[in-house]
């Protein structure tokens, strides 16, 4: 059965809500989904702050704030044992060097050395075995704490991102001018490894699979629209028919200023673009006139300024702003414009979702928009909240 018949648009379960709305049709009320990377809010709304991120925590944290949808990541292998050369310094499994912060890179490190940087690197690497023992713990218990209630999306990286992580972004960019047999190589492999994982994740059970692929900064591309198309597009479009030839909706992850690569990625078969990002100029309403019914939009509430420092006002302003543009019609998931992090304001983000637990059902453009203009026309302080 395809995942994304679902029922009418009344008494409806999470998952049933979420898999509604990424195929572009009406449920009862609009779903709310983020990347929970906030371990300030796990503890403030669970009672217990995860060393790393896990199925249990976030199943619980998913539930206890009545989100539709949790993520769960392909996992270590159980044999792999990770090197620390210093405290705050991981060695992954692919032989990238990571620098931890958990004050703002949670629950990753950043990257600051790759593995491949010339051809006889490439010639000696050895990629881990995406089918060793335990890539799947973490996607299957939540399966098991979701129960059929919630939606449970798998994820894998793209293409660009799973390439530039082993050479550096730097390098990559080089390489494409002075290597490009090197580039392919590389790219075939990164994404036979995400094909063969996804497919994984589909066979255990997964609602729907997440490609995260950055292809933006907050400017513009990473790279030329004529190098993704050469380089990128290839590649990513083959993820998307695979996933999508496995019955699944295929969500992508793509941060950054794309409006320029939209057309071919939608053109591609992609059921959802997360996180349409706002602090990019991702602008929400001209992204959800030119693909509606045909895309499900994810997120656009800002992380950087308003659910940061933002008053409870500006909060409820900018997530009602984001109902009245994206909601009519159905096709719209509302959360952050990239994730929860613990430089937010826990308050904040209980309020983003409150407002749109409450004005999220039900409500025409024209009302919100109304409801929208009445009270939330300017935030003057802390402290102008309107009840009511």
């Amino acid at each position: 059965m395809n995942k994304l018949a679902m029922t009418a648009p009344d008494a409806m379960t999470p998952r049933q809500r979420f898999l509604t709305a990424l195929a572009c049709e009406r449920p009862d009320r609009v779903p709310l989904f983020d990347f929970l990377f906030c371990p300030n809010l796990y503890e403030h709304v669970i009672g217990r702050r995860p060393e790393t991120y896990n199925a249990e925590d976030a199943v619980a944290l998913t539930k206890a704030l009545e989100l539709d949808a949790v993520q769960m990541p392909v996992w270590a292998a159980d044999s792999f044992k990770a090197h620390r050369p210093a405290p705050d310094i991981v060695i992954d499994e692919w032989g990238v060097t990571l620098q931890e912060n958990p004050a703002h890179s949670w629950p990753n490190g950043a990257p600051v050395a790759h593995p491949l940087k010339t051809r006889c690197d490439w010639q000696n690497y050895t990629p881990p075995d995406v089918a060793a023992p335990g890539r799947l713990q973490e996607l299957q218990t939540a399966l098991q704490l979701a129960a059929g209630g919630l939606a449970v999306i798998g994820a894998v990286n793209g293409p660009l991102t799973s390439a530039w992580w082993l050479t550096g972004l730097d390098t990559f960019s080089l390489m494409l001018y002075d290597d490009p047999d090197l580039a392919h190589e590389i790219l075939r492999l990164v994404t036979d490894w995400s094909i063969s994982a996804g497919k994984m994740m589909a066979t255990a059970g997964a609602d729907a699979l997440f490609i995260a692929d950055d292809h933006g900064s907050t400017h513009g591309t990473l790279i030329s629209p004529a190098f993704f198309k050469q380089f990128i597009y290839p590649y990513f479009d083959e993820l998307v028919s695979v996933f999508r030839g496995l019955g699944l909706p295929v969500i992508m992850h793509n941060d950054g200023q794309i409006t320029t690569l939209l057309d071919d990625l939608v053109a591609m078969g992609i059921d959802g673009y997360h996180p349409v990002e706002r602090a990019a100029a991702m602008n929400l309403a001209d992204v959800k006139t030119r693909y509606a019914g045909r895309l499900c939009l994810f997120g656009n509430v800002d992380n950087k300024t308003t659910l940061v420092s933002g008053c409870k006002d500006e909060v409820v302003r900018e997530t009602l702003e984001c109902l009245r543009v994206a909601a009519p019609g159905g096709g719209y998931v509302l959360g952050s414009d990239h994730s929860l992090h613990d430089a937010l304001s826990v308050e904040n983000v209980l309020t983003m979702f409150d407002t749109a637990k409450r004005y999220g059902a039900g409500s025409t453009a024209l009302e919100l928009g109304v409801h929208f203009l009445r009270r939330f026309s300017a935030c003057r302080s802390e402290n102008t909240w309107v009840s009511g």
